[in-house]
């Protein structure tokens, strides 16, 4: 499985366009799960990844 995860912040307007950039590629592809974390209100998966700052985008591969 491949996650694709971007980190945001509300308050983020380089956040936004990202957000704009990467709508529609759920339907492009339909076997990556594409999440949005808030790093302000998810510290935990934020610092499980190190993110610092946004716009962060990570690819994550599950093997399974």
């Amino acid at each position: 499985m491949i996650d694709v995860i971007l980190f945001t912040q509300e308050t983020c307007g380089a956040c936004a366009t990202q957000r704009e950039k990467n709508d529609g590629l759920e339907d492009e592809y339909p076997d990556v799960e594409f999440r949005e974390v808030d790093i302000q209100t998810d510290l935990e998966t934020a610092a499980e990844y190190g993110v610092r700052k946004t716009p962060t985008t990570l690819v994550d591969i599950v093997r399974e």
